[in-house]
């Protein structure tokens, strides 16, 4: 965390001390970076198989469990109802605040849908939750674009740290982003973006100055007022989350012997199988190891050394290569290979606790463990991800504060340009873990709860994915296209009894053709006489 007293007064002569305050974090962070993408072309450390770096990334495992049980499912955002009298008038005594539209919830709930789809609200907070558990931070910043439509956007917390003030509890002052510009002529040049309460402003180096007071060369920038861009929220525009450490980083010694253990296994296996000694009892090779060779030295003289023998060489080499090896001595002679001795068990019991240790030490449960695989309902896996829970519950409050914080300027800001009353006090936020479900106990739960809660909760809380209001407007079609069909039959049954109390016959309706018009026109009996015609027939 960096703090400074005043972030609005930075001048040229100031952004070089404010860049050697923040470098040091963003280079911590790209180390962790590196930490979770060593395996990969991305940080030029690939995984070899010659034995040199054996990689096992068990921080890219916890780094990816943690952000997809904490961040796999989008934020529930639920307004507060404010029909209660009593709650509306206390809350106008109380806080001068006045409540007299009737839709007052149900157009929060319409802006935060809109808002939230059109940002996809459940791609911003995974990535967030990522940054936060990985590298110890994360960043939102939020602007209306040139359609007037509300955007959060996160930084990339390799280039960004949040500057807070001194003050309990501390306040975000603003965020200052580094970025390291090239151009296609492939001069670089390094860009300093500060955004504050008053906009956003940029410098960008000029070459170097020499500073009196540290002896030293140091980066000058200048302002480039040309970029410079306005908010006008009134307010930061934007949160941060910083925590103390990343999800993985209490592990990674522990990953280290994890790592040198699995090295020395297979240097082990490596020597057996390709440089074990061949030894041979009762028989003695026809050359001597080790000759004398003759060279002249930088005097010109010449001397003697020993050299291997090149005819012992290609002896062994033979004698190796051999399918059959005979022995003079019969009694005492022989031949095994000196093989490095490997206590498996003991090995794979020993990695066994290593991994044990780390998935412990993070909180994140080993989902390839029998005692995983075999849960059969959705509680048991829960259990598994309690320490997990418990782990990180910091990091989901400071969650729903920077959520919460979101929600603050937006609504703010459209009460600012519509005249509206929005309090983002009224919005509840959840964040619900992405574990498997037994959906038939989950829709049994709700459908019990029906009288207690509302129609809306109950069909929102569905893992159905239903939309209340979709479904709402559809059983009202419905309904009313059966009312209808319903007082048709009714007229036609009607029409059907009327016919048969004065004894007219239903042929029609059973597809029957009759000549009653016919008769009527060449008959000359009365309609008396036709009626008890047909009586009698």
């Amino acid at each position: 965390m960096i703090q400074i007293s005043n972030l609005v007064d930075i001048k040229e002569d100031d952004i070089y001390k404010l860049v050697d305050m923040i470098e040091p974090e963003l280079n911590s962070r790209k180390q962790l970076w590196k930490r979770i993408h060593r395996k990969t072309k991305l940080c030029n450390i690939v995984f070899s198989l010659n034995g040199k770096k054996e990689n096992i990334t068990f921080e890219k495992y916890i780094w990816l469990i943690a952000s997809g049980f904490l961040g796999g499912k989008a934020p529930v955002y639920t307004v507060n109802d404010t029909v209660d009298k009593e709650k509306i008038k206390i809350i106008k005594e109380l806080f001068d605040k006045e409540i007299t539209d009737k839709n007052y919830k149900k157009k929060m709930e319409i802006v935060i849908d809109f808002v939230t789809r059109f940002n996809d609200d459940e791609v911003e907070h995974y990535n967030l939750m990522c940054d936060a558990l990985g590298l110890r931070g994360c960043y939102e910043l939020i602007y209306e674009n040139e359609n007037n439509e509300i955007v959060y956007s996160k930084l990339d917390p390799m280039q960004t740290v949040a500057i807070w003030d001194y003050n309990v509890p501390r306040n975000l002052l603003g965020f200052v982003r580094i970025v390291k510009e090239k151009n296609v002529n492939s001069t670089s040049r390094k860009v300093v973006e500060i955004t504050d309460i008053n906009g956003t402003r940029k410098y960008a180096t000029d070459g170097q100055v020499f500073n009196e007071d540290e002896k030293k060369n140091i980066d000058r920038y200048i302002e480039l007022k040309t970029e410079y861009e306005n908010h006008n929220w009134g307010d930061v525009p934007g949160f941060a989350i910083e925590t103390d450490e990343s999800i993985f980083e209490s592990i990674v010694d522990t990953v280290l012997k994890y790592e040198k253990l699995i090295k020395n296994t297979s240097n082990m296996f490596e020597y057996n199988d390709e440089l074990a000694k061949l030894a041979v009892y009762g028989y003695s090779p026809e050359n001597e190891m080790v000759i004398q060779e003759q060279y002249t030295d930088d005097k010109g003289e010449t001397q003697t050394r020993d050299v291997l023998n090149p005819a012992r060489e290609v002896e062994d080499e033979n004698v190796r290569k051999s399918k059959t090896l005979y022995f003079p001595d019969k009694n005492n002679g022989g031949a095994e290979w000196v093989l490095k001795e490997i206590n498996d068990s003991g090995i794979q019991n020993t990695l066994k606790t290593y991994i044990d240790l780390i998935l412990m030490m993070a909180g994140v449960p080993n989902t390839f463990d029998l005692g995983f695989t075999n849960a059969d309902n959705a509680s048991a896996i829960d259990r598994k991800f309690f320490s997990l829970m418990m782990m990180t519950i910091n990091l989901i409050q400071q969650f729903k504060m920077g959520y919460k914080r979101r929600w603050e300027l937006i609504f703010n800001r459209i009460n600012l340009k519509k005249g509206t009353n929005f309090d983002f006090r009224d919005v509840s936020i959840d964040l619900p873990a992405n574990l498997p479900a037994n959906e038939s106990e989950v829709i049994d739960m709700w459908l019990k709860l029906r009288g207690l809660a509302s129609d809306e909760t109950i069909t929102e809380r569905l893992p159905l994915g239903l939309d209340y209001t979709s479904e709402k407007n559809k059983i009202e079609t419905q309904n009313q296209e059966n009312m209808q069909n319903n007082i048709k039959n009714m007229q036609i049954l009607g029409s059907e009894q009327n016919g048969q109390d004065m004894g007219l016959p239903q042929f029609q309706n059973k597809g029957i053709k009759t000549n009653i018009s016919k008769n009527k026109q060449t008959d000359t009996k009365q309609p008396a006489d036709d009626i008890q015609n047909f009586k009698s027939k």
